[in-house]
């Protein structure tokens, strides 16, 4: 199982936290959220090349327990984001920027 998200602009990414949280693999292109949590994951492609994701597909499925087993690890770093944690901290900006 694992979570495949090629993008070629993605914002905060909730599907790949989504999967995340719940320890998926996530095969992704490096732009936006996952550029930045996910850098240097062996998952992850340079861009959304059909041979690229493709070749992420083998390496899972070649080392699937390994692979697997990183992720569960890697959760507990995830759980502190949470769509209710976003939304929150989305509306205290929102409500900074109405008083300034």
């Amino acid at each position: 199982r694992a979570h495949v998200f090629p993008s070629r602009a993605e914002g905060f990414g909730m599907p790949i936290l989504d999967a995340l949280q719940m320890g998926i693999p996530v095969i992704s292109t490096a732009t936006g959220f996952a550029r930045d949590f996910l850098a240097g994951d062996q998952l992850q492609c340079e861009s959304v090349a059909k041979a690229c994701v493709f070749e992420k597909m083998k390496l899972l499925d070649a080392n699937f327990e390994q692979i697997s087993t990183e992720y569960t690890q890697k959760k507990t770093y995830f759980e502190k984001f949470t769509w209710k944690r976003a939304a929150e901290e989305h509306f205290l900006e929102i409500e900074k920027c109405l008083k300034s």
